[in-house]
């Protein structure tokens, strides 16, 4: 089986969460994965940079899981700027590249 691009992720796991900077450490993104366990959780999510901080996204097929994680950690949604409404905003995060 072949690695989901961005947008199977998007269209297949559209519950997505960032958490704020100080999960991305190794312990604290451990435990973040660990509280993740048999939830709905894709393969991989998205890294994104803002400003000079790269940041991770959650990404869920189930939004229930989603909002798990948005209660334990205290994240926010994240909108993916390739399923964002036409006309609207694009966000201020950048895929990563490279």
């Amino acid at each position: 089986m072949s690695e989901l691009s961005e947008e199977e992720i998007d269209r297949h796991f559209p519950h997505q969460v960032i958490l704020d900077v100080a999960y991305y450490s190794a312990h604290n993104f451990r435990l973040v994965l660990a509280f993740c366990v048999g939830l709905s959780l894709a393969p991989r999510g998205h890294t994104l940079l803002r400003g000079n901080q790269w940041h991770f996204v959650f990404c869920f097929s189930k939004r229930e899981d989603a909002e798990k994680i948005l209660a334990r950690f205290h994240g926010r949604w994240f909108k993916a700027p390739n399923v964002a409404p036409e006309g609207a905003k694009r966000s201020l995060f950048r895929h990563r590249t490279g």
